[in-house]
């Protein structure tokens, strides 16, 4: 599993975490729950960390606000590297509900959004540089903040829910969560016997389910995230021990491993037919030239994957066909009008003019360069430039940005490839270069025409990739013969 996923899971713990105010709810006194909650986090049952979840009173823009503030501070090992992972986010709201400021950052990368009346400043900094730009003011309140604790002090009947969302500033978008009642227990916390709701959040962009353990005062006891195969669990902890440095190290990628049955056949490989069952997510289903779809009466699916061919006459670059012109422009994680990247990709193809040519030099260019390396990074072509290692994502945004500094349309793909070492199809990034037609590269490899085992789940998206936490931990693969 891409290690920026766990970003992800970082920032959709703000929305899935109940925060404990109410200051719209009668008689309910906010004030009086300022103070922080110390959770331990664990992930495939080891401890790995641990998360603050913390609210204040302060002053902003000379008034009353609060401030609502997740930290997680976890140890994994990527691709047997252990490396410390600190993310910080926070929301500020005034009482009367609007939104003045938001934040997510990890390290050196960071994401504020501030309101100035109907619109927002959404800064952006990733490899040392900052961009801004204005977006309209996204339309989340403080009731967004405290739906949980709204429906819980309702005394929810099973099947009850609620909606609330949140601005993601990393994602530049807002993002809706159904969050439902399940049920009511007793458990034992602390020696206690508690009851508790269970309660269900549903990110439907992001294809996230995440239970939780709730008190009757709304008090969340344990939340549970997918991380591909293994589970993200925040258990309530006092301080020392959440902050135990005791920790046990995970290697994420095993998070997202899915051993197939049957038999592989042996690379280079041009087709390979497949069967998967426990696909839910239909908007994961994705056809095209190269993996075809076919549903079976019991709900499974048959996926035939081929490999692109190269078509007979590709067109020179800068490519002006209009219809891809939006996947030559630079963006926050492809920033292809840096003068780097401009400099580098121009070195590189040299006089080259055809586009597949120009391709091909690009993405041996990435494999030759850059090493392979774990990362927890959201991943970027200009900090991938500048520290030439990474994992897949690295490579596939560097390729990325590279070839849309020469005017040749590119995107990344998110989904599983399978690898032969490991004899299992894992989490994986690669790219799509558009050369008279759109084929599947991978730059990890140094394959400009991609070798058919990989599974696109996602597009070029955030969000969408977040879909491959769940899906790996539920989706079975069989290897079937291929047909003549």
């Amino acid at each position: 599993m891409k290690a920026r996923k766990l970003l992800i899971l970082a920032a959709a713990l703000a929305l899935c975490a109940p925060s404990w105010a109410g200051s719209q709810l009668p008689g309910f006194d906010l004030d009086k729950h300022i103070g922080a909650r110390w959770y331990g986090v664990y992930i495939g049952g080891k401890k790995t960390g641990y998360a603050l979840e913390k609210l204040e009173k302060i002053k902003y823009d000379g008034r009353s606000a609060y401030k609502f503030r997740m930290d997680l501070d976890i140890t994994i090992s990527v691709m047997g590297q252990s490396q410390k992972m600190q993310t910080k986010d926070y929301r500020i709201f005034y009482p009367d509900g609007p939104l003045a400021e938001c934040s997510s950052s990890m390290g050196p990368q960071s994401w504020r959004g501030i309101v100035n009346g109907d619109t927002m400043t959404l800064i952006t900094t990733l490899g040392g540089a900052k961009s801004e730009k204005t977006i309209p003011a996204p339309e989340v309140s403080l009731d967004d903040e405290i739906a949980p604790l709204r429906l819980i002090m309702k005394k929810p009947k099973p099947g009850e829910s609620i909606e609330s969302r949140m601005f993601y500033p990393m994602m530049g978008r807002t993002i809706t969560a159904v969050i439902t009642v399940i049920g009511k227990k007793n458990v034992l916390f602390r020696g206690v016997k508690l009851n508790v709701y269970e309660i269900n959040t549903a990110i439907k962009e992001m294809g996230i389910n995440a239970p939780a353990l709730i008190t009757e005062q709304a008090e969340m006891l344990q939340l549970t995230l997918p991380a591909g195969g293994m589970k993200l669990v925040l258990k309530l902890e006092d301080e020392k021990t959440a902050k135990d440095p005791s920790v046990e190290t995970v290697e994420i990628l095993d998070a997202s491993l899915i051993r197939p049955s049957g038999k592989m056949p042996p690379a280079p490989r041009n087709k390979l037919r497949l069967h998967l069952t426990g696909l839910k997510n239909e908007e994961c289903i994705i056809n095209n030239e190269r993996q075809s779809y076919k549903k079976l009466d019991d709900g499974s699916y048959e996926l035939t994957l081929s490999r692109d061919t190269l078509p007979k006459d590709s067109p020179d670059i800068p490519v002006a066909d209009a219809e891809v012109r939006e996947y030559t422009k630079p963006t926050d994680l492809y920033q292809s009008d840096h003068p780097d990247i401009v400099k580098k990709a121009r070195e590189i193809i040299g006089s080259t003019k055809h586009s597949a040519r120009a391709a091909q030099l690009l993405c041996l260019w990435v494999f030759t360069n850059v090493a392979k390396r774990g990362t927890v990074t959201l991943s970027n072509a200009l900090e991938t430039l500048h520290a030439m290692e990474g994992d897949c994502g690295e490579h596939a945004a560097l390729f990325v940005g590279l070839c849309r500094a020469v005017g040749l349309p590119a995107r990344v793909a998110n989904g599983i490839a399978y690898s032969n070492e490991l004899r299992a199809f894992g989490g994986h990034a690669w790219a799509e270069v558009y050369v008279g037609k759109w084929i599947a590269a991978d730059p990890t490899f140094g394959q400009l025409v991609a070798d058919p085992a990989r599974i696109k789940f996602a597009d070029d998206d955030i969000i969408q990739s977040a879909r491959l936490l769940q899906i790996i931990g539920e989706i079975e693969i069989e290897v079937l013969e291929p047909k003549d």
